[in-house]
Order: C-alpha cells, then structure tokens, then sequence
C-alpha cells in the first residue's frame, strides 16, 4: 500500500513539475506514459519556460526520470547547505547530457562549471546543450575522472538509447558494447587546472566514485567543500559504508541515507 502511494505521489510530481518547468510539457508527459507501457519515446528537445533548451536522446526510456531528480525535484542541490551560490567553483563529475552542468552554471554566474562527460553520445549533446544555450562559464571535457590518467574501457547497453553507461558492467542481461575513453585523476586534474578550492562537486558517475575518492590525496580532498553524490553498488568492493567512513576520516560531516542495503543512494558530504 505504501509503495502503491509512493508511485501515486511520485507521478505526480512528474505531472505539476513538468508543466511548471517545461513550455513543451503535453511532450513530456506523454513521454512518461510511454515510458510506462515499456514503449519509445518522441521528445527530442526539453523546452524550459525560462527559454532553456536540452536536446536528448531519441528513444529515450529514462531521460525524463534524469530531468526529474535535477530539475523537479533537485536531488544534488535542493538542502539548504548544498545551495548553489553565484560565485561558486563547481565540478561536476558524470555530466551526462547537461542538466546540471547548466543548471549549476545558471546558478554560478560569477563562479564556473567544469563538466566531465566520458560517454562519447552523451558528450555529443553535451557539447551541444552548452553551446546552443550560449553558457560561457563551463568547462567540459570528453573525459572520465578516475583513479589515474590514461585510457580506459567503457560499457554501456542500447535498447533504441545508450543506457547502463558505466566503467564496469552493470546489466547482466543486456548486451553489453564497448568504447575506449581517456581518463584523469582527481589529483591531475586540481594540479591541471590549478584549482584551490571547488565549493560543490557533484558526483553521479555509476561505481567509479570510489576509486576517484579514496584514491585521492589528502591535499586535493581538503580543497572540496561539498559533495553531493549518487553511489552504486555494482562489484563486490563497493562498500558504500566504507566510503562514508572514508569521507569521515577526511574532516566531512555527512547526510547519509538511513539505509545502505540498496544499490544505489544519495550522500552528501560537506566541511
């Protein structure tokens, strides 16, 4: 009964925050139907009310459940300690298609984005999202952040979109394919771009959050103020309760999930 009220209310969510965000809403929502009957979707572009435009993936059976959690219901920014201010530093690792990257970048006006997207279709609208809405202050890179600098394997499923993107397989049922993508490490990139602070760093990026984390030196974690992050738990070594014991040991205090027994959840770290 509880679950059964839970879809209820989350639908709709969907439904008002769709039309209090989208000028193209009727696309939306009748791409949420689809999605629920297991059929393809139609929508191309997300027309935002403020003038915003995200061009997606066609076919897409999961972007308006990624729009959701950024945008209706602001899953990484929505605590009040995890505002985003108009000066802030922000790294956002998992880019994806954009829509926090310039969500975050409209927000940090005076401050700047740097984007880390590895998937090469995923980049591809990336680059164009940024671009087509003319967003001067963000950095992007066709890169992974991961434990170290170099060339990596990535996988990823396709069922009419990319799905299941990720350094390590997550489905087990799908075919999986893969691609090669270049990869830096948290340390490298703060000395690259001669970072001294990153006020938020969100991290959505599919199990890899462990290795870029607790492979990090002291000196680069002691510059991030705040981390809003999915984790996953796809391998056997990955120890969500670890990584908040880890994160702990580093001088954050957390917002933890009130359980770690599922495979995926939300952390929020911060100084």
């Amino acid at each position: 009964m509880n679950k059964a009220i839970k879809k209820i209310k989350g639908l709709f969510n969907y439904l008002i925050g769709g039309y209090s965000t989208l000028s193209n809403w009727p696309s939306f929502i009748t791409d949420l139907i689809r999605v629920q009957f297991g059929l393809k979707t139609k929508c191309i572009v997300y027309n935002l009310r403020d003038g915003t435009k995200f061009n997606v993936h066609k076919d897409s059976k999961g972007l308006n459940h990624v729009f959701y959690t950024v945008f209706l219901k602001g899953e990484y920014d929505e605590l009040e300690k995890f505002s985003i201010k108009n000066d802030d530093i922000i790294v956002d690792v998992g880019a994806h298609l954009g829509f926090f990257t310039i969500k975050a970048a409209k927000k940090a006006i005076n401050g700047r984005v740097y984007a880390f997207e590895p998937f090469s279709m995923h980049y591809k609208l990336l680059e164009k999202n940024i671009e087509q809405n003319k967003i001067k202050n963000v950095k992007y890179y066709n890169k992974a952040i991961f434990d170290k600098t170099g060339e990596l394997s990535f996988y990823y499923t396709k069922e009419g979109d990319p799905s299941d993107t990720s350094l390590f397989k997550i489905s087990q049922v799908k075919k999986s394919f893969e691609e090669k993508i270049k990869s830096i490490s948290l340390n490298d990139f703060f000395q690259q771009e001669q970072l001294k602070i990153c006020n938020f760093m969100k991290i959505d990026c599919e199990g890899a959050e462990y290795s870029i984390l607790m492979n990090s030196d002291p000196s680069t974690l002691s510059k991030i103020q705040k981390i809003a992050m999915e984790w996953h738990r796809f391998t056997e070594e990955h120890d969500p309760k670890s990584l908040a014991i880890f994160l702990k040991d580093h001088g954050f205090k957390l917002i933890e999930p009130p359980s770690y027994d599922e495979i995926a959840g939300l952390l929020y770290a911060y100084r």
